[in-house]
């Protein structure tokens, strides 16, 4: 069951001075606690204002009203007016799982997870080293506790690379969990209430073949997001000059919301934005999209790597 603390948000906003209008920002899988939220702080005296437009991190907040509370992801960039992070706790029990595939599990582990299960890191943790399982957790570059993973950060996984036979990812989805064994190379063990090895070896197929098809394209546009913290205009720049150097006819593009209404003239794409849009959505492009990592393995034989904002 997901659960926020209202009480403690209500706390942090109360500890700010002169705060009357409160705006509220989810992303789609947490709107109705968005919600619900909300009618607890409108009770409470404030005028509340729900943000509409997507959400897909704490990469682009929504900077209204007088303090913006900002539902399940952990603070990546300074904003203009306060923030209030609203912690959504899944309190789902990892260890009977755990429990039921201990054998399967390798003796030197790190763990990795998102924002909403870090309250049972450390529980996952203590278990495994009572059954001798030694674990280990890393910090990336854009997160707030070890062991956190984010679509665009995944080095909590990279960095203990060296010291782990395999990785266990704590949580559902598949995101997360292929992008840290692209990135380390090691198995990651997805566990929820199922326990399965991750497949990436599909999503790289898919990859290369995309790159192949981009590398026999002409005209590649370079897309820039306005979102603060997905902006990317150093490797956008350096991408450009990149490809012109190679033949390629190049155009710069930068939109808020990245789709493929938006972009036209090209038969080719290069998100230098978040990584999850070239990933996720690359069936819904008529052209190929490709990461800014993927740019080089048009032309040089290298290993592929994920993408990653650091």
């Amino acid at each position: 069951m997901l659960i926020i603390n209202e009480q403690s948000v209500l706390d942090c906003i109360t500890a700010c001075s002169e705060v009357k209008n409160i705006a509220v920002q989810a992303p789609a899988g947490l709107r109705k606690k968005a919600l619900e939220l909300s009618t607890f702080l409108e009770n409470a005296g404030y005028t509340v204002f729900i943000s509409a437009a997507p959400c897909y991190g704490a990469c682009d907040l929504e900077e209204f009203g007088d303090l913006l509370v900002h539902v399940g992801h952990t603070e990546i960039y300074s904003a203009k007016i306060p923030v209030v992070y609203a912690e959504v706790i899944d309190d789902f029990d990892f260890i009977p799982t755990l429990e039921e595939n201990l054998n399967k599990i390798p003796a030197r582990v790190g763990l990795l997870t998102t924002a909403q299960h870090k309250l049972e890191l450390e529980r996952v943790q203590r278990y495994l080293n009572t059954n001798r399982i030694e674990t280990h957790t890393g910090l990336g570059s854009r997160t707030e506790f070890e062991g956190q993973i984010l679509g665009c950060d995944l080095m909590a996984a990279v960095s203990v690379l060296e010291a782990v036979d395999a990785f266990l990812y704590l949580g559902t989805g598949d995101f997360h969990p292929l992008g840290a064994a692209i990135a380390t190379g090691k198995p990651v063990f997805r566990v929820y209430d199922t326990f399965e090895i991750v497949d990436f070896e599909k999503l790289l197929r898919k990859r290369h073949a995309l790159i192949f098809e981009a590398s026999r394209r002409s005209t590649f546009g370079i897309v820039i997001s306005t979102r603060k913290g997905q902006n990317r205009m150093s490797e956008a720049l350096a991408i450009k000059s990149y490809l012109r150097e190679r033949g390629k006819n190049t155009f710069l593009f930068v939109c808020n919301e990245i789709r493929p209404e938006v972009l036209y003239g090209c038969d080719a794409y290069v998100i230098c934005a978040c990584p999850r849009i070239a990933l996720d959505d690359a069936a819904l492009y008529d052209a190929p999209v490709l990461t800014c990592t993927e740019v080089p393995l048009m032309f040089e034989e290298r290993e592929y790597t994920m993408d990653m904002i650091i």
